[in-house]
């Protein structure tokens, strides 16, 4: 009976002691892999909240008839939610209903104690408003009671693991655990953060894994062999690049480029290193994983290129990414050379000017080039002269630029051939004095004298005056008359007359009076100036005529064609009181 009592006794102090341990429970105190739980967030705001539990349970291996607490955190969920819990000990064909409890205001506990060794498997179901929104299950090993733990080992790849990559872990037993008891153990692994990397296979001794997030996590591994039985935890790193795709660069010009961001990583915190200091990254955007931003580059560097590299601390890691160096090319700029308005012929001095978008900061070098046939004083001058030999359009280009900047432009300009003068339309003003009297005649409308006829009286002893007057013009245009000089008389009664028209001058009137005393005409002229577009008119190839008459005969003197007259001489005969004369006639051409 006292035997009965002291049972009794033992019993409702276990239960009691058991009570005190559920209600003080402490998270940290069981050794639980517990992985970051985020800020908490309304479950409006995440798809399915219910991803964000995970089942939970103690590192080390578990002995039967040993107290094992398992639990949830359901922080992270404001929604009132319920646990169903299930269990299959060694001893169980089958996983059977168990009742929880609250371990505290947002942890769903569970005690286990099995009573065999070998293999038992756990699963909780999340269940809000009667629905089951995620079943989460669990396994571990149960030792026997007098069993030997001994920690095995975790080999981890010796590579490093990146986003994406398919790895394997093994496992190794501890020394002292016989080749039988390494066949017939039981090997669980443990991996808490199971929504950041997924289980592609589990072999004897390895597992194979393929993780969607960069950060360090943790692995856990336990077993059972025997009468040994033990469990390990490992660290290892999943890391990720920041892929940089970089678009042609020019300077001036903002590009975008293209980021690929890691999931899960926030863009915000990322850092940009620019090789080119003159460069400036800006309006960071993201989409989903994909960023981009605006890069803008003022000036190129002596290599004329700039590499980019980002890195963010993440989840106790840092991430790296480095872009392919780039070229920057040159900017551009808009080049719009003039040339003068006007006509323009071969020999004239040409002024070209060159205006462009001129950039603040910025030294510019001006290279113009030609068609061919001109030729610059200076073709590195921003505002040369040149002069073109040959007619014809040509083109005159001028570059602008330097380290940074680059443009060109051209403009066009026909270039004309001086054009020759063409002696046409001429007439005659007929028979202009009558005998004895005075004569003066000036050729009309810008004329000019090219042809003199006269017929001498006997009786008279003197001469009747008719002039023949032409145009002069150049590709289809008058001459323009400029202005005139007179002469004096030339000569005395019975002189002789010797005279040319000074400078460039041509005839272009001719005066004369009659002494019936002398029976002998004095003779003066009027000598005109010409010009064409602003260009001089010169004579040249002038020649004087043979006497044209003979004493008492009549003169009919027209200049050879294409020539005018520049000059007269004559001598006097006083036995026949008549002249004999010549003519001077000149060529006339444009010159600059």
């Amino acid at each position: 009976m006292l035997r009965r009592i002291l049972f009794l006794f033992l019993s409702i102090a276990i239960l009691v002691s058991y009570q005190n341990c559920a209600e003080d429970f402490d998270v940290n105190s069981i050794g639980v892999q517990k992985k970051e739980i985020p800020s908490t967030v309304a479950p409006e705001e995440i798809e399915d909240p219910a991803y964000l539990h995970e089942l939970l349970l103690p590192v080390s291996a578990t002995k039967v008839d040993q107290l094992l607490q398992a639990y949830i955190d359901t922080s992270i969920d404001q929604r009132q939610i319920d646990v169903s819990w299930a269990l299959q000990c060694p001893e169980s064909l089958s996983l059977e209903a168990v009742e929880g409890k609250n371990c505290g205001s947002s942890l769903k506990c569970l005690d286990i104690v099995c009573t065999t060794e070998g293999l038992a498997k756990l699963q909780a179901k999340i269940i809000y408003q009667n629905e089951v929104q995620k079943e989460l299950n669990a396994s571990f090993s149960v030792s026997p009671p007098d069993s030997v733990e001994l920690a095995p080992n975790i080999v981890l790849p010796s590579s490093t693991i990146k986003v994406g990559d398919i790895f394997r872990i093994h496992f190794t037993f501890p020394e002292g655990v016989s080749e039988s008891d390494q066949q017939n153990g039981d090997i669980q692994w443990n991996l808490p953060n199971s929504n950041t990397c997924e289980r592609l296979n589990e072999e004897d001794t390895s597992i194979t894994l393929r993780c969607s997030q960069p950060g360090k996590l943790q692995i856990g591994v336990s077993y059972t062999a025997g009468r040994y039985y033990g469990s390990s935890t490992s660290e290892f790193s999943v890391n990720a690049n920041i892929e940089i795709i970089m678009p042609p660069i020019t300077v001036g010009s903002p590009s975008r480029l293209t980021l690929q961001i890691p999931e899960g990583v926030n863009l915000g915190s990322i850092q940009f290193s620019l090789s080119n200091s003159d460069c400036s990254l800006s309006e960071i955007q993201k989409t989903n994983n994909v960023s981009s931003g605006s890069l803008l580059c003022s000036r190129r560097d002596r290599n004329n290129e700039i590499q980019i590299t980002a890195s963010v601390d993440h989840a106790g890691i840092r991430i790296t990414g480095h872009s392919s160096k780039v070229a920057i090319a040159r900017g551009s700029i808009t080049v719009r050379p003039k040339v003068p308005a006007g006509t323009f012929y071969t020999g004239d001095s040409l002024q070209l000017s060159g205006e462009f978008s001129n950039i603040a900061g910025q030294n510019f070098n001006y290279k113009w080039t030609s068609s061919s046939g001109c030729s610059f004083n200076n073709n590195q001058l921003q505002n040369p002269s040149l002069s073109c030999s040959t007619k014809g359009s040509k083109t005159f280009r001028l570059t602008v630029s330097n380290s940074n900047y680059t443009g060109s432009g051209t403009v066009s300009k026909t270039i004309k051939d001086i054009p020759s003068i063409e002696i046409a339309n001429c007439t005659d003003s007929g028979y202009l004095n009558n005998y004895d009297k005075y004569v003066s005649y000036t050729c009309p409308n810008n004329k000019i004298m090219a042809g003199v006829k006269s017929i001498h009286s006997n009786s008279k002893e003197d001469r009747n005056f008719n002039f023949r007057c032409c145009e002069a013009k150049a590709a289809g245009t008058k001459l323009t008359y400029v202005d005139k000089i007179a002469s004096n008389y030339i000569n005395n009664y019975d002189a002789l007359v010797n005279y040319s028209c000074p400078d460039e001058r041509v005839m272009i009137s001719s005066i004369s009076v009659h002494s019936s005393k002398k029976e002998d005409r004095r003779f003066g002229f009027h000598c005109g100036k010409f010009e064409y577009n602003n260009m001089k008119v010169e004579k040249y190839e002038c020649t004087w005529s043979n006497y044209v008459n003979q004493f008492d005969a009549s003169v009919n003197f027209q200049c050879p064609a294409g020539k005018v007259i520049a000059g007269e001489a004559s001598y006097h005969s006083n036995s026949k009181e008549d002249r004999r004369f010549k003519y001077q006639c000149c060529k006339l051409r444009i010159v600059k």
